[in-house]
C-alpha cells in the first residue's frame, strides 16, 4: 500500500465569493482545478458571509460536510438542507446553490461517472479501528483520511504514520492487492474524528 501525507505547506489556498477554499489534494495530482481537468478533489473551505453563492462547477458531482457551524443550503428548484457539525448534502455543481450561516466545511468534488462517499470514523481513546480496503471489481479505489481533530495514527505492517489535524492521508493499493488493511489508532485521552472519504475512478 502506498500512503502519502499532506499537510499546510502542500495545501493550495485561493479567495472564492464568500471566504477562502484550501485544497487538500486533487486526482490526478499534476491535474489542475482551473482548468477542470480534475477526476475528484477535496477540499475544506470558510464561509464567512451570513449569504452566499456557490461558484457553479459543470458536470461535477459535490458532496459537503460541515466541520464546525451550522449552515442551511438553497439548492434552488431542487431541495434546501440544514446541516450542523459533521452532516453532509450531496448536489450537482451545476444547480443554483447558496448557504445562509458562517460554516468551515469539507468537500468532495467528483466528475460525473465517479462513485464516492463521505463518512466520519470516531476513535475512543486509547483504542485502534481496523479499516479493510477492498479493490474495485472495475477502476481504482483511493482513500483519503483528513484528521478533524489531534491524535491519529496510521499503522500498517510496514509502518506508523501521524496524522496531525488539518493533515490528509491517502491511500492507494497496490495493483495486485486486492484486500489491504490497517488501524487507526488514537493515543489520546478524549474521542478523536477522522474524515474517511472513499473514490472509486473507473
Amino acid at each position: 500500500m502506498i500512503i502519502k501525507i499532506f499537510n499546510e505547506e502542500a495545501y493550495t489556498q485561493t479567495a472564492w465569493s464568500g471566504g477562502v477554499t484550501t485544497e487538500l489534494y486533487i486526482y490526478p495530482e499534476n491535474s489542475s482545478y482551473q482548468q477542470r481537468d480534475f477526476l475528484f478533489r477535496l477540499s475544506t473551505a470558510t464561509v464567512e458571509l451570513e449569504e452566499s453563492l456557490f461558484t457553479k462547477l459543470e458536470g461535477v458531482k459535490r458532496k459537503l460536510m460541515v466541520l464546525e457551524g451550522e449552515v442551511t443550503l438553497i439548492h434552488k428548484d431542487h431541495h434546501q438542507k440544514a446541516l450542523k457539525a459533521f452532516e453532509q448534502d450531496f448536489f450537482m455543481g451545476d444547480w443554483e446553490t447558496s448557504s445562509h450561516g458562517k460554516v468551515k466545511d469539507f468537500n468532495l468534488m467528483m466528475k460525473e461517472g465517479l462513485e464516492g462517499t463521505l463518512d466520519v470514523i470516531e476513535i475512543p481513546p486509547y483504542q485502534s479501528i481496523q479499516l479493510k480496503l477492498y479493490k474495485p471489481v472495475k477502476g481504482k479505489r483511493i482513500e483519503a483520511l483528513f484528521a478533524a481533530e489531534q491524535g491519529i495514527r496510521i499503522e500498517n505492517k510496514h509502518s506508523v504514520y501521524p496524522l496531525n489535524q488539518g493533515e490528509t492521508a491517502v491511500l492507494e493499493s497496490e495493483a495486485e492487492e486486492w484486500m489491504t488493511m490497517v488501524n487507526l489508532t488514537n493515543p489520546t485521552t478524549h474521542t478523536a474524528k477522522c474524515i474517511r472519504a472513499n473514490v472509486v475512478c473507473f
